[in-house]
């Protein structure tokens, strides 16, 4: 393709000044232009390549998950979860030592177990450190209990015969109501002792004193008739 350059005043027609435009706007290639594409890209790759060099490795969002609840595998056992309406127990005295697979091998001598779930009422449930990097140690002031579900309503009665049971040097407290726990009466009183409760007037007997010569309360001495 030629082009001719000339002096000569060029007409437009109205339909030549979009292409004209058109023209202006485009930006002609060049081995240069393409050349610095390529330097920046190579240039983010090295970046990104550093970054996930020192970048600490991946926490595992649904390790204290796993760490704290745990459900039976219905594939492998072909069997359907219990009903809503089945009774749920309640484990208390947990202690930071106490881990899930304990009370699970402890509660499956009782029957097939549908699903454990440590839950805290103080403090931090999972033995795992919630943030990597963050120095964690397990207190004594965690404060968590569990709920077991079984299959079979027949391994309630010997699960609640476990009350009383030692594991790992400390008495577990096994019951139907929740509100038995320990914590979570703690928590309840708690609660109720930071609410302002008006106090009640102590009951003191009541003397009756009459002066002398004036004759005793609920004593008529005469009647006087109009």
């Amino acid at each position: 393709m030629k082009f001719g350059w000339s002096c000569k005043k060029a007409t437009l027609h109205p339909g030549d000044v979009s292409s004209a435009q058109g023209s202006k706007s485009r930006r002609p290639r060049s081995g240069s232009h393409s050349l610095d594409v390529m330097v920046k890209v190579q240039q983010a790759h090295r970046v990104a390549d550093i970054r996930n060099k020192n970048a600490s490795p991946k926490v595992d969002q649904y390790a204290r998950y796993r760490e704290t609840s745990r459900v039976a595998d219905l594939k492998k056992t072909g069997r359907l979860p219990p009903a809503k309406h089945d009774i749920k127990l309640y484990i208390g005295e947990i202690r930071p030592h106490h881990t899930l697979d304990d009370l699970w091998n402890l509660f499956s001598q009782c029957g097939d177990i549908y699903s454990m779930e440590l839950r805290c009422s103080q403090g931090n449930v999972s033995v795992l450190p919630p943030v990597e990097g963050e120095h964690w140690e397990p207190s004594p002031n965690d404060i968590r209990h569990a709920v077991v579900k079984f299959f079979e309503t027949s391994s309630i009665r010997p699960a609640l015969e476990k009350n009383g049971v030692v594991l790992k040097g400390c008495k577990l407290l096994v019951t139907h109501c929740p509100s038995n726990l320990p914590e979570l009466r703690n928590i309840v009183d708690e609660h109720l002792g930071r609410r302002v409760v008006p106090k009640q007037l102590k009951m003191e007997p009541t003397l009756v004193v009459t002066p002398p010569g004036s004759p005793k309360p609920g004593v008529l001495t005469h009647m006087t008739i109009a």
